[in-house]
């Protein structure tokens, strides 16, 4: 029916009429029997269109006040199946939902960006709900990559986290929030710190090329970070997590012999607190609602040191060099940082829109006592309008702008420089039609532009460089017969530095009784960054890195095959993945002139093969298993030397249990990460040559306790690295972890 599928998919909150029956319909658990809050029930009257929608309270009741008796009603919630039925509400009835262990109720839009259940994509998805993200107490979107995804890895080393996904750096992972690019790289990295936890609703990761939905670098992943909206009229809730300092560095008698403010700053900033504060405000009317964030975290900055020697081997040379234990430490920074977002919007019958708006502030402090630190600023803003023309077409307009900026602020002067900047805008117009002779039919055009200011382009000042990029995007979901689904996607477009290209994609999906079988190809693109064309900086006279304005664009060849196998009585879930990607005119460097110049090059061909396994079992009512494999594989290139610094073998496991009683609920949760060993090429520029290092395989355990009470209040205490592990070597192959570390972590919510 029409109105079942606009309240599963969009939501659609309607007026309200006068009404001669106003009685209460309670929402309960079907395993625990307690009330339910912040269930979404939307409802229609059996005779005429009349339509209405409310959120249970706190303990799951909820006013329906309708001129008739008998109504269709669907209820929603986060963590449970959506419930459609008839009931007549002048029996005060009371209804039941099931857990929904598989999150098949979830709503995503990144595999087709049309909205559909995960039961119903026919794109295969991987959603990380905010049950999980809760269930590991995460406070940072490192956290929840790393121990839901097997085949990510994120390791900090100096300036900030470095992603590998699928045996691909970084900068073939697309990420997104709320479906729009990040602005301000490092080496491809986003800044993951302008994300918080605690502000995000759910994760939604698709595997291998999209460039036909999402353009340039989608050509490994695509991570879509989707932020928190409100669910009930009023909800303000409120954190703040302790952890127990990394490393102790400075005194405080060395702090008070100091006698200028900017060193006593500087020693201070040594051993800040390891805090996460985070508060959010929403609220929600018939057609109106607003979510406010706000965040603050600070980590104290620590160092590291290699306990065992460092072992090179030179294929080329066939010799083996000890080089013993390093005695320099390995750095990590500390860092400060606010942020603040908001969402505003409304939801009609015809019209929707939104607008948002984010505030980032982050501050690093290291252990160079030369009077300067780096301190990177960010806002954003953007808007979307939604035209429901009738119950099958649909219009939408979206703006966003991202701004990311850093600075190298002069402590003794009390001044700052702006020494990058990196600006996206972006305009998309899209068209979806979902029911045209079993056609679903999504379109759209998109412009958008990037502008870079950076130290980098010419020697001794800020100087900036521009790209824009003009697309058009089709993709059309066609039913051929009831089982089997078939989506054909392409885009072409024209960008400012590399003239026409174009991506195409097709997946065709069967299902039979508890499996699905998906089969892909796509092309990928990547066009060269701003930085790779025009860099031309010199470090510290010791040598050049140059851009080539002629480097080609990249493209690669992605092929996927996977199986999901799903038994909901049995309670178990399982999808096995493998895809190949081969990737053109791949872009690395080059060194010349004896080690002093570095050119960005495109290179040859890149090719690797992945395999991943992932489980999900609901033993029991309260026991809860999760599982990941992920295998990756390189292939190495005649005389090409690959610096791919990802681990054949990784594994992710979860075991989480559940107790209620009453107004009690205690969750714990034990979760595993675990890194195989590896071999990495690196280059030592002192002989211009590249040796093979070896790193061995290690784990991290974690643990989460979290006790709530009368379902408003709650206590968190963990254990990070629970076996305290850390790194003999380090590197950027390598975990940074400090070793064993105790948090607790205090929550209010209604």
């Amino acid at each position: 029916m029409k109105f079942l599928r606009l309240i599963l998919l969009a939501g659609v909150i309607p007026t309200y009429t006068l009404s001669a029956f106003s009685q209460t319909i309670t929402v309960k658990d079907s395993y625990t029997k307690q009330g339910i809050p912040n269930v979404n029930i939307q409802w229609q009257s059996i005779k005429t269109s009349t339509r209405g929608g409310v959120s249970t309270n706190s303990k799951g009741a909820a006013n329906i006040s309708s001129k008739e008796k008998r109504l269709f009603v669907a209820a929603s919630c986060v963590g449970y199946k959506t419930l459609v039925d008839t009931i007549d509400i002048t029996k005060n009835p009371t209804v039941f939902l099931d857990e929904d262990i598989f999150n098949l109720s979830q709503v995503t839009v990144t595999g087709t960006r049309t909205e559909r259940s995960l039961k119903e994509t026919p794109v295969l998805t991987q959603l990380i709900s905010r049950k999980d993200i809760a269930s590991i107490k995460a406070s940072t979107i490192s956290d929840i990559l790393e121990h839901e995804i097997p085949s990510i890895e994120i390791n900090q080393y100096g300036y900030g986290a470095a992603l590998s996904s699928q045996g691909l750096e970084s900068k073939y992972t697309l990420v997104l929030i709320d479906g729009e690019r990040m602005a301000g790289e490092t080496d491809g990295n986003v800044d993951f710190s302008r994300i918080n936890a605690a502000n995000v609703e759910r994760v939604e990761i698709i595997k291998g090329a999209s460039s036909a939905l999402y353009g340039s670098n989608a050509i490994g992943s695509v991570i879509n970070i989707i932020t928190k909206k409100p669910s009930k009229k009023v909800e303000v809730s409120a954190d703040i997590r302790y952890a127990e300092p990394n490393e102790k560095n400075i005194t405080k008698a060395l702090v008070d012999r100091q006698d200028e403010h900017h060193l006593k700053s500087f020693y201070r900033n040594q051993d800040r607190q390891n805090v996460n504060g985070d508060l959010s405000i929403g609220i929600k009317s018939h057609l109106f609602y607003s979510q406010s964030y706000f965040g603050y975290k600070s980590r104290d900055a620590y160092q590291l040191f290699d306990t065992k020697e460092s072992v090179k081997y030179y294929p080329l040379l066939d010799s083996t060099a000890n080089e013993g234990i390093s005695k320099s430490p390995t750095s990590i920074i500390g860092f400060a940082d606010l942020s603040a977002t908001n969402r505003t919007g409304f939801t009609g019958t015809k019209w929707r829109g939104e607008s948002k708006a984010s505030y980032y502030n982050h501050e690093q402090f290291d252990f160079e006592r030369d009077n300067k630190h780096n301190l990177y600023k960010n806002y954003t803003v953007g808007a979307y309008v939604e035209h429901n023309i009738n119950s099958t077409n649909t219009i939408r307009l979206a703006i966003n702008r991202d701004v990311y900026n850093k600075y190298l602020v002069l402590e003794q002067l009390d001044n700052r420089q702006k020494n990058y900047g990196n600006t996206f805008n972006s305009i998309r117009l899209t068209y979806s039609n979902e029911q045209l002779t079993k056609h679903n039919l999504f379109a759209g055009a998109e412009f958008f532009s990037e502008a870079l200011e950076s130290d980098r382009f010419v020697a001794n000042q800020v100087a900036s460089h521009s790209s824009t990029d003009a697309v058009v995007f089709m993709q059309d979901e066609y039913a051929l017969t009831p089982s089997i689904t078939i989506v054909g996607g392409v885009r072409g477009g024209y960008h400012s530095a590399h003239r026409l290209h174009v991506s195409p994609s097709v997946t065709a999906r069967l299902n039979r009784g508890n499996f699905s079988y998906r089969l892909s190809y796509a092309r990928g693109f990547r066009s060269p960054t701003l930085k790779e064309l025009y860099m031309n900086w010199n470090h510290q006279e010791m040598f050049t890195i140059y851009g080539d304005e002629n480097l080609k664009a990249e493209t690669s060849n992605y092929y996927a095959f996977s199986t999901e196998y799903l038994n909901i009585n049995k309670k178990i879930s399982i999808t096995g993945y493998v895809g190949y990607n081969h990737i053109y005119n791949k872009i690395g460097g080059i060194w010349t002139a004896n080690q002093t110049e570095y050119h960005y090059k495109n290179m040859d061909e890149y090719r690797v093969f992945n395999a991943e396994l992932l489980a999900r079992w609901k033993v029991l009512k309260p026991l809860l298993l999760k599982a990941g494999y992920a295998y990756t594989k390189v292939f190495e290139e005649d005389g090409i030397t690959l610096l791919s610094s990802a681990s054949p073998h990784s594994l992710t496991a979860q075991v989480e249990y559940t107790y209620t009683k009453g107004w009690y609920n205690l969750s714990t949760n034990i979760a595993l990460k675990m890194i195989g060993k590896k071999e990495v090429s690196e280059f030592d520029e002192g002989i211009n040559n590249f040796y093979l290092s070896s790193y061995p395989s290690y784990s991290l355990w974690n643990i989460n306790i979290n006790q709530q009470f009368r379902r408003s209040y709650s206590v968190s205490i963990g254990v990070k690295n629970l076996l305290n592990y850390t790194a003999p070597i380090l590197s950027f192959s390598t975990t940074s972890s400090v070793g064993r570390r105790f948090y607790v972590s205090i929550g209010y919510s209604f």
